[in-house]
């Protein structure tokens, strides 16, 4: 995939360990799936354990806003995405 396509695929979430910020919270077993994440996939990890929430298909909210630049050397040019979920942008040069 290119960056554009990795950062547009349907999003997992866990919430297994503590969180960066204050106060650190963590929910043990909890996984955040968007909408568009195949059903038999959302199905398969509720069977092994997992405290499923689905999200809306293009959530906003609870799944990160990532930009990403990839350098291809051998052809001299730069490989941006911006996330579609969020205002934003990659830039590099």
């Amino acid at each position: 995939m290119n960056p554009q396509q990795a950062i547009e695929s349907p999003r997992i979430a866990s919430w297994n360990f503590p969180n960066s910020f204050w106060p650190h919270t963590y929910v043990p077993g909890s996984l955040t799936v968007e909408g568009r994440v195949d059903h038999q996939v959302a199905e398969d990890l509720k069977g092994r354990g997992h405290n499923l929430e689905v999200l809306d298909d293009w959530a906003t909210i609870g799944m990160g806003g990532p930009c990403a630049i990839q350098i291809d050397r051998e052809r001299g040019v730069l490989l941006a995405g911006a996330d579609p979920r969020n205002e934003s942008y990659a830039m590099g040069r």
